[in-house]
């Protein structure tokens, strides 16, 4: 093998375009050269807890994000896949890296200043420390390369940051990883907000393709897709949605936005959205059948995880192990 790749999704509100295109596919393109561990990020679905929880349904978003997983095409004979919370060392290595972590580079992070704006104090301590977990999952499986999407590039620097400041204090403990971002469509937008990227909440998901949507509701939010008024089909800042819609097409087609530009020069919008929208249930398709063919078998999909959660444990506790000992926390 010829490095160890980690990578997770959050467990809630459904799985889309953007995930598949910005880290799912990669993680199918590795999986055969590499060593790879691929996880449920369930314990990333909690950071807001709110009274009105509904634990049945969190229930079924955990195992459908992994039959979604497999669906997609990771490969659990090549690749260790697994929920997240049923490795405790998660959640120990994250009071070993908050050692280290600073609160002005929490306070910094886009996410969090996106997400609470100017007024922070009613936000949880858990979306505060989001970033320490994210690290501490990326740390742990000692990964050299982390696939990603653009917009969780700095996830990983600062989990870099954090892991030689470790080993700075406390001797070459943990494995500095980099980021794996794909050059075609790292970041999709939302079709109704194409200044947004493409996620599970946006818009209700009217602008979200997700990866269980019909054939028939695909193409409906494609057709509705935000564009403008001057009917040219290219890339530009001040075009957003058409080049959202460029750029799809380019990443599922394997071809650059100026190779798709060049096609369709002189062609309609709605010519471009029939395309774009072909493109994307030849893909999504495949995947929304596979799903539910696995969620229809539960057994196999338990023995799965469990198998994955068996070797993933093995691996967390080896650095759990080393940074237990590098901090002097030894079983006497």
């Amino acid at each position: 093998m010829d490095k160890r790749l980690l990578s997770g999704v959050r467990a809630t509100g459904g799985l889309h375009l953007g995930n598949y295109l910005g880290a799912i596919r990669q993680w199918v393109e590795s999986q055969d050269s590499n060593e790879c561990f691929y996880f449920i990020a369930d314990l990333h679905g909690l950071t807001d807890l709110q009274a009105n929880h509904d634990a049945s349904a969190f229930v079924e978003a955990r195992l459908r994000t992994a039959a979604t997983y497999l669906a997609a095409g990771v490969n659990p004979n090549k690749a260790t896949l697994f929920f997240q919370s049923t490795i405790p060392q998660h959640t120990e290595l994250v009071w070993y890296l908050a050692t280290v972590a600073r609160k002005g580079e929490l306070e910094r992070m886009t996410q969090w200043k996106d997400k609470v704006g100017i007024d922070s104090a009613g936000a949880s301590a858990s979306l505060f420390m989001y970033p320490i977990l994210m690290a501490s999952d990326i740390l742990l499986y000692d990964a050299q390369e982390v696939p990603v999407g653009d917009d969780q590039r700095q996830h990983v620097e600062v989990a870099r940051d954090w892991a030689e400041r470790f080993n700075s204090y406390f001797g070459r403990t943990l494995v500095v990883p980099k980021a794996l971002v794909p050059t075609a469509a790292a970041r999709i937008m939302d079709l109704q907000g194409p200044s947004n990227k493409m996620s599970k909440s946006g818009n209700l998901g009217q602008g979200t393709l997700f990866l269980n949507d019909s054939p028939d509701r695909l193409r409906s939010k494609i057709k509705r897709a935000v564009t403008d008024g001057d009917h040219e089909i290219r890339r530009s800042r001040a075009k957003p949605g058409i080049t959202n819609l460029i750029e799809i097409y380019g990443a599922l087609t394997q071809r650059s936005g100026a190779d798709v530009e060049i096609d369709f020069r002189g062609r309609s919008y709605g010519e471009l959205k029939d395309v774009v929208a072909d493109a994307v249930i030849e893909t999504i398709e495949p995947i929304r059948s596979r799903t539910a063919e696995f969620l229809a078998d539960r057994a196999e999909l338990a023995r799965i995880l469990r198998a994955g959660a068996e070797k993933a444990v093995d691996v967390a506790e080896a650095t759990c192990s080393r940074v237990r000992s590098a901090l002097g926390l030894t079983t006497l």
